[in-house]
């Protein structure tokens, strides 16, 4: 996707003229609608940590799996910055969500993908 985004130039030879400059006022007016930059958003991300700290005393000496655990902390603050609500972490959907996103980046990420990439410095 940034490859044809970027026709192939990469993120340093990009053409950053008008469209992008369009682009990027777009994007950061719309993630501040949502909470960029203001500190609601950091008492969110604190609330979630603070929640995931519980859980984690509540869970002491049992195995814990952090790329599950970072997964439902990212999921729940992306829900709570845009429906306002949040998940229990043994939620069955949060669950499903998570393995659907994960799966969805090893099949772009794959080997298959391997051939066509182009490195560039970034």
């Amino acid at each position: 996707m940034i490859n044809h985004l970027s026709e192939n130039k990469g993120i340093v030879l990009a053409d950053y003229g008008p469209r992008w400059k369009d682009h990027r006022r777009f994007a950061l007016m719309t993630l501040r609608n949502f909470g960029l930059g203001k500190k609601s958003m950091e008492e969110r991300i604190l609330e979630e940590i603070s929640r995931l700290v519980a859980d984690l005393d509540k869970n002491a000496g049992g195995t814990v799996n952090p790329q599950n655990m970072f997964h439902n902390v990212a999921s729940n603050v992306i829900s709570l910055v845009l429906y306002g609500s949040r998940f229990d972490y043994n939620d069955k959907f949060l669950q499903q969500y998570i393995r659907l996103i994960t799966e969805i980046s090893k099949i772009t990420n794959g080997p298959w993908n391997m051939r066509k990439k182009r490195w560039f410095l970034f």
